[in-house]
């Protein structure tokens, strides 16, 4: 049973149109992206995580700032939690911390100390004017498809999936991102269908996937992947791992 008010219209409608958080790019202004199989979050809060999306977001629109959507949610729920990743004295969430610090290996940035982590969370991490995009392939939140409500997460999975691949290639296409980080090494497969869905089915050639170290990567005509075996950047082991990630990836890739 759905939630009152979670028509499976208006679900329909979320799965097409929400993709992630930031600045996709555009033309010469191309960003950095990080492709991952879905969001962490509770099912009790899907109803409302797909209230404060459309609060934000204007028609057909497939990326919105990640503070304001938080500050959205906060409004439907009636708290103050967005001020706890993005207030004055913010902490740092564990995922978004191992991003950031392959975002600051890769713009050639000194090692970042916790400060310098939090400030970057606070003011460029999924903002609308950020130099980085964050997405998912599940439109939905992790808890969310696992609950029984949804029957199962593979079932969940499998009906959103084709869909989504096909509009991920094309908003790579429309946005021409530098690199897309694609993370989770089951979801590899998927992965590389977006590839070839971006990089054109008749032109896309699996063998040219090259390996370095414990990653993947293809050189694309105008973005760079990268796939990443970890499941989640929240895995530890030090910031210098994903710190030192990035500067690789940012070596090997040709950026046009």
């Amino acid at each position: 049973m759905l939630n009152p008010g979670l028509t499976p219209e208006l679900l329909e409608k979320y799965s097409n149109e929400k993709f992630g958080y930031g600045n996709p790019g555009l033309g010469e202004n191309p960003t950095v992206w990080f492709l991952g199989p879905e969001e962490k979050g509770s099912y009790e809060q899907l109803q409302e995580r797909v209230q404060a999306w459309f609060l934000v977001a204007n028609s057909n629109e497939n990326f919105i700032d990640i503070e304001m959507f938080h500050k959205a949610l906060d409004v439907i729920q009636n708290k103050t939690f967005a001020d706890y990743y993005f207030g004055p004295n913010n902490v740092t969430q564990r995922t978004w911390k191992g991003i950031i610090e392959v975002l600051f290996g890769f713009d050639d940035n000194p090692i970042p100390d916790l400060n310098s982590k939090r400030s970057y969370q606070r003011n460029s991490f999924g903002r609308s004017d950020s130099s980085n995009c964050i997405i998912e392939l599940s439109p939905y939140q992790s808890a969310a498809l696992s609950d029984v409500d949804f029957d199962n997460k593979e079932n969940v999975m499998k009906a959103a999936l084709p869909n989504r691949i096909k509009k991920v290639g094309q908003l790579i296409v429309k946005h021409r991102p530098k690199v897309v980080f694609m993370h989770t090494k089951a979801y590899w497969s998927n992965f590389e269908k977006v590839i070839a869905e971006a990089e054109g089915l008749d032109t896309f050639n699996k063998e040219k996937i090259q390996e370095a170290g414990n990653f993947r990567y293809y050189q694309g005509y105008f973005s760079f992947y990268a796939l990443i075996p970890a499941p989640s950047f929240a895995i530890k082991g030090g910031p210098e791992t994903w710190f030192n990630l990035g500067k690789e990836i940012k070596r090997l890739a040709v950026i046009s």
